[in-house]
């Protein structure tokens, strides 16, 4: 049973705790607890707050936390030094104006070791059972719960519930439950934007890594695009699939901005993005797509003439603006949060390295190389996340990804092309000139893993522009035959959504599917098969700019037993057992 303790100066903090802050507005408990911190003598602490209000931005600036007034709704995490020049680092975690629903919505399922509740949440508490019951939810059996100010009534509502909650367990979630995870150095396979904001989220974390890419320097593969937009994928009814990327993108951005405060050269434009219907079906699409009601700093709906002047040449066509959307190079951006994990921890870089084969044995993983005796490892974590190649081991060969071909037209700049002052999408897209060269693109191959140029390609992306604005002078000017173009290959899921979390163990699915055909009853109670600390981070698409740093940070927080930026319904949705546990829950058969 969880214990109960007061006042502060009781408190006390063992190596490797997991601990919570629970407050109202008032973040003063803040620097203390930090204080606290300081005075002991373990390296790293994983901290949550958790706020039921929204505290005063201005606050947040006299604490150095840099959160902005429009992002107050999305939990954000810092790394804080409690002392000047002291080397012991403190995970922040920031989630604020928490309902009763969301709360249940946060995904501890390792569990709090140490709640610390404010003065100025106890009112709220003691009038809300309900809520004081999430929070001890969120606790471990023996977790200390701890009051900074005494208050009886607190105290006994409490009680009652540390002595009546039954603790939720891993099979709360049914099929999906979250691995065990095994502390220990973490290996990554990868070399794109997914691998890099994965080793950024994890240095964050103080965690230990390895980074094994076969290539000369990260960003080299479909990372290594000059240019590439960053903008959410809505739906009219915004369902989980635009929750998710409204979300992602809104994270890209933070870290995007991250890097560019942090001094990373990164070619980028603050541009914002501007969509525009090619056809009658595109039109039917993005006429439902703005009836919802966005937060215009999301996304607004505009008129023929002001997306000409958003634009800076003529369109002339009605579309969706996304004011905060960008544009931006995907490989620099790649390298600068792997400079910056480097910076922030001991990553360890094993470039022009081919992994073949990956090996689990009783110590962990191992890595190896055709025509080489040397393994690496063990790993008591393994990330594939390494593009087209992430099913290439025969632990992952099923996995229902697919490749498909993209390739990117890079056309000298004109005067009239020149005045283009945001990222156009429609039947294809087009960016503001960088280096004297606009990007347009980008063709889409399923099944094809050819990087060779193509001229049908080159001059199908002259003609998606030029079919999206007919009659306007400017595309005239659009010039593919310099034959200058780049080709990567994205892996793409039939549900749109990217695969995050435990590899699935396939071969064990199919044993037990085969065993029990059509038993949806043996499957609602049976957890998904997977391998133990193997893990996939990929089928990004062409959306892994706006896709990839979110779902690496939710990664990274289910490697280290932390909440999950994402509630429960799009955890399942990026499950990499998905496609199977559905038929499988419904009584269907593979």
């Amino acid at each position: 049973m969880s214990t109960l303790s007061m006042p502060f100066d009781s408190i006390s903090i063992s190596a490797g705790q997991s601990l919570a802050l629970v407050c109202d507005q008032d973040l003063s408990a803040l620097p203390s607890l930090l204080a606290k911190l300081a005075q002991s003598h373990q390296t790293h602490f994983q901290l949550s707050c958790l706020c039921l209000s929204a505290p005063d931005p201005l606050l947040l600036q006299r604490l150095h936390l840099d959160y902005q007034p429009d992002s107050l709704n999305t939990p954000r995490r810092w790394a804080l030094f409690p002392a000047p020049g002291s080397h012991q680092t403190v995970t922040l975690t920031l989630n604020t104006e928490l309902t009763l629903d969301g709360i249940n919505e946060l995904d501890y399922r390792h569990g709090f070791e140490q709640l610390i509740i404010a003065a100025d949440a106890n009112d709220k508490l003691a009038a809300d059972p309900d809520i004081t019951s999430a929070f001890v939810g969120l606790c471990k059996p023996n977790a200390n719960i701890s009051l900074l100010q005494q208050d009886d009534i607190l105290a006994t509502s409490l009680t009652k519930v540390m002595l009546s909650t039954e603790q939720v367990t891993d099979n709360a979630s049914g099929p999906y439950p979250a691995p065990t995870q095994t502390r220990g150095e973490t290996a990554i396979i990868g070399g794109g934007i997914a691998s890099a904001a994965l080793c950024l989220s994890l240095a964050e974390r103080g965690v230990n890594m390895s980074l094994f890419c076969r290539d000369a320097q990260a960003g080299e593969a479909a990372s290594g695009n000059r240019q590439g937009a960053l903008y959410p994928l809505l739906s009219q009814h915004h369902d989980e699939l635009s929750q998710f990327y409204v979300q992602s993108f809104l994270y890209s951005r933070f870290r995007l901005a991250q890097m560019l405060g942090q001094g990373h050269e990164i070619a980028h434009g603050f541009s914002g993005v501007l969509q525009t219907a090619h056809d009658d079906k595109s039109t039917a699409r993005l006429g439902k797509v703005v009836q919802f009601p966005w937060p215009d700093f999301i996304a607004r709906p505009v008129d023929a003439e002001t997306a000409t002047n958003i634009a800076g040449i003529d369109i002339n066509k009605p579309g969706l603006e996304y004011p905060l959307g960008a544009w931006v190079c995907p490989a620099e951006f790649t390298r600068a949060m792997i400079a910056q994990a480097a910076k922030t921890t001991g990553l360890k870089q094993h470039y022009q390295t081919q992994i073949d084969a990956i090996e689990q044995k009783e110590d962990g993983w191992y890595l190896s190389q055709s025509g080489s005796a040397k393994q690496y490892g063990p790993f008591a974590n393994l990330v594939l996340a390494s593009g087209a190649e992430v099913t290439t081991p025969p632990q992952t060969s099923q996995l229902p990804l697919s490749p498909f071909r993209g390739q990117v037209s890079h056309i000298p700049t004109t005067a009239r092309l020149s005045q283009l002052n945001t990222v156009l999408c429609a039947e294809g897209y087009m960016t503001p000139a960088n280096n004297q060269a606009h990007c347009i693109g980008a063709s889409y191959v399923k099944s094809s893993k050819d990087l060779s140029f193509s001229e049908t390609e080159q001059q199908a992306n002259k003609a998606r522009v030029q079919l999206s604005y007919p009659g306007k002078d400017w595309v005239e000017d659009i010039d593919v035959s310099g034959n200058s173009a780049r080709v990567g290959v994205r892996m793409v899921s039939r549900d749109h959504f990217p695969m995050m979390g435990a590899a699935p163990d396939t071969e064990h699915l199919l044993e037990l599917a085969a065993a029990h055909p059509q038993d949806a009853k043996f499957w609602q109670a049976q957890n998904a098969p997977v391998y133990q600390g193997l893990f996939i981070l990929g089928g990004f698409g062409s959306r892994g700019v706006c896709s990839a740093p979110l779902t690496a940070e939710a990664l990274a927080a289910q490697l280290c037993g932390e909440i999950s930026p994402f509630n429960q319904d799009i955890r399942q949705r990026l499950n990499p057992n998905r496609m199977w546990m559905r038929k499988l829950l419904k009584g269907k058969p593979l």
